[in-house]
């Protein structure tokens, strides 16, 4: 099984389709709209593996949320505050 392009990801605007690019600054290295050129229908390039992680964004997000109060306890005040981050930049408020 592959694995997911590790972050950070970042969207990026190109011949104004958004591509989402990893570390590596690969234009569209995780994301990257196409359109065929067989039949002129849009399309995604996106491996399996980020496809999945994508795919489980609002859960993974839920459960960080659900996490809060246990993190909070003073032992894991760094993850805390990472999760707390990761929280408002999943929500746009970073």
């Amino acid at each position: 099984m592959s694995k997911h392009t590790p972050g950070p990801w970042k969207w990026w605007t190109s011949n104004s389709f958004r591509r989402l690019s990893g570390p590596d600054g690969k234009d569209g290295g995780v994301l990257c709209p196409t359109v065929s050129k067989s039949d002129g229908h849009p399309d995604l390039i996106v491996s399996k593996a980020n496809m999945e992680l994508i795919e489980a964004a609002p859960d993974l997000l839920e459960a960080l949320e659900g996490a809060l109060g246990w993190l909070n306890n003073g032992l894991a005040r760094e993850h805390y505050d990472k999760a707390v981050a990761a929280i408002a930049k999943a929500k746009g408020e970073s």
